[in-house]
């Protein structure tokens, strides 16, 4: 994954280089957002108890689609990932299996260029 695909926004700061909120951005690819089904994230994001469920997604480009997420649904993400992943094993899809991988990768590193902010 290219640097472009995943970095951290600090919302507010208390004081210089600590922020309170991380907003984290990365991309994935369309296949992996269809299998996510990203519109109802939110609904099974609160039935587990995420205490921060910020979740936005940008679908209109051709090949990926760019997320934005606090830290804890970004944390959540990387559960669906793996589930996403133990489904496209079972059909056997191995392009699924690879664009999760992917999306994972770039999801965790969201998650340490997020910590590292904060």
């Amino acid at each position: 994954m290219d640097q472009e695909n995943s970095h951290s926004i600090p919302l507010v700061e208390v004081t210089p280089g600590r922020p309170i909120v991380t907003t984290l951005r990365l991309k994935i690819l369309r296949s992996v957002a269809e299998g996510l089904q990203l519109p109802s994230i939110k609904v099974r994001a609160r039935r587990a108890m995420v205490t921060d469920v910020r979740f936005d997604y940008d679908d209109k480009r051709l090949g990926d689609v760019r997320i934005t997420c606090s830290m804890p649904m970004a944390i959540f993400l990387v559960g669906e990932l793996r589930n996403l992943d133990t489904r496209a094993r079972a059909k056997r899809d191995n392009m699924l299996v690879s664009d999760t991988a992917r999306a994972v990768a770039a999801t965790f590193k969201a998650i340490e260029d997020g910590d590292r902010a904060s």
